[in-house]
């Protein structure tokens, strides 16, 4: 069967050639790719001056990374028994967001009978009782309350697009979330547009190519939240959520490329009001980034100084490595690298736009840039880390079995064990029955 191959990707005329693109991406680009957007957008200076920016930069996530927990943080952050006390809530709640979306999407998430619908997957999950602990000492929250209304994202679901979906199908989508703005039942809190540093300093009808909504439609979501808000009575009361509302509205709908990121996507917090309010965080993001980002995300959170599951320690040290002072230049072609691969990715889903949707499915688009244009070693080449994580994944799903069996074999020994207890203790009691029954025929002769 000939399936189409989709091996290289050139970038955009707007991106420019590749020496062009390096200068584009990589003056004033910083080293916190996949983190939080943690400073303001900078301006491009002279490149001299760009790469001692850059290896200063690298030089504060060597120090960053190899630092502990502070003395304050350790104070006034909540405890390990409270991380967990408020993983255990949310994950209680979870299952009324994960139903609240399955219900409003269903019918757009692709099948076996409808493989081109707009959604691949619905993804899910709650954070985890670790991260709740590092984030909730890095920002010192120390309380429940305080935890549950600051820390949005510990309820997260992901919207991963299909193959191709172009940006009308995308706000179509998103038009799904009015009705249930109007009507009360989800209430908008925060937008971000996030773009791609490399498309700092284009026009916004080219940096906007890269964005998978609207620019529009993200608005009229925010118009309409506002505005139901502003017509209530007490509409002093949501002063602080317009302003919020606003300053995305004129901010991070057009602006956003800090310096943090690298990957296109649409972040959203939504809270789902009652008694006990829910908030939650949504991404929609386009399946060949998501590849990346799934890779992406472990290896972050080890440049980062941060906790990866357990699971993925076999690779650990390699990605720690970057992180030592003396490999700075390094780290920086390997940030270099990473930041391609995500542009790429977003060019193969731009690219197949314009592919028939029959034939969409059957491109092999599994296979990322590789390092060899880059000064790395192949064991850094993301098709290589995707092949570790993947064998992490499997055998910590074989020890979960095993683990699984050997608790439910244990069960079953305690069962066999109880009921030898039961038989035997039926047996001495009808032994007794019968000595008392022997005693009494003896006392009557």
């Amino acid at each position: 069967m000939n399936i189409p191959k989709i091996s290289t990707f050139n970038f955009s005329e707007q991106i420019g050639s590749n020496f062009q693109r390096t200068n584009n991406m990589y003056q004033n680009y910083g080293l916190r790719l996949s983190s939080p957007i943690s400073c303001d957008t900078v301006s491009f200076g002279s490149k001299k001056t760009a790469l001692k920016g850059i290896e200063k930069a690298a030089k504060q996530v060597c120090e960053r990374t190899n630092k502990t927990v502070n003395a304050e943080d350790k104070k006034h952050g909540a405890t390990y028994a409270l991380a967990k006390e408020v993983h255990d809530y949310a994950t209680l709640r979870h299952k009324k967001v994960v139903r609240f979306f399955e219900n409003i999407f269903k019918d757009l998430v692709a099948t076996e009978k409808e493989p081109n619908n707009p959604i691949l997957k619905i993804g899910d999950r709650v954070k985890s009782a670790d991260s709740i602990h590092g984030k909730s000492r890095a920002r010192h929250w120390s309380d429940f309350d305080t935890i549950v209304d600051k820390m949005e994202d510990i309820n997260g679901l992901k919207i991963v697009l299909n193959k191709g979906v172009t940006k009308a199908e995308t706000d179509s989508i998103l038009d799904r979330l009015i009705s249930y703005i109007n009507s009360g039942a989800l209430e908008l809190l925060e937008v971000e547009n996030k773009r791609p540093w490399a498309v700092h300093g284009l026009p916004e009808n080219k940096a906007g190519k890269y964005d998978y909504a609207s620019v529009n439609k993200l608005r009229k979501l925010i118009d309409i939240q506002s505005g139901l808000w502003n017509s209530k009575k007490n509409s002093a009361k949501y002063a602080d959520a317009l302003a919020r509302l606003n300053k995305c509205k004129e901010e991070t709908l057009t602006k956003d490329m800090k310096e943090g990121n690298n990957y296109s996507a649409v972040h959203f917090i939504f809270r789902l009001p009652g008694k006990n309010p829910t908030k939650f965080e949504l991404q929609v993001i386009g399946s060949e980034v998501d590849k990346v980002k799934h890779v992406d995300d472990v290896v972050w959170k080890y440049l980062d100084g941060k906790n990866a599951p357990a699971k993925y320690n076999p690779i650990r040290p390699m990605i720690e490595e970057m992180t030592q002072e003396e490999n700075i230049s390094a780290r920086k072609e390997f940030d270099r690298y990473r930041a391609d691969l995500f542009l790429s990715q977003r060019e193969k889903e731009l690219s197949l736009a314009d592919v028939d949707k029959n034939v969409r499915k059957r491109v092999d688009t599994e296979h990322f840039t590789t390092v060899k244009d880059y000064n790395l070693t192949p064991e850094y080449d993301f098709n290589q880390i995707k092949k570790d994580i993947e064998k992490c994944d499997y055998r910590a799903a074989i020890s979960k079995k095993n683990l699984a069996e050997a608790n439910k074999a244990k069960k079953m020994q305690n069962k066999n064990q109880k009921s030898e207890i039961l038989v035997f203790d039926f047996i001495r009691r009808m032994e007794d029955a019968q000595d008392l029954r022997r005693a009494k025929s003896s006392q009557k002769a």
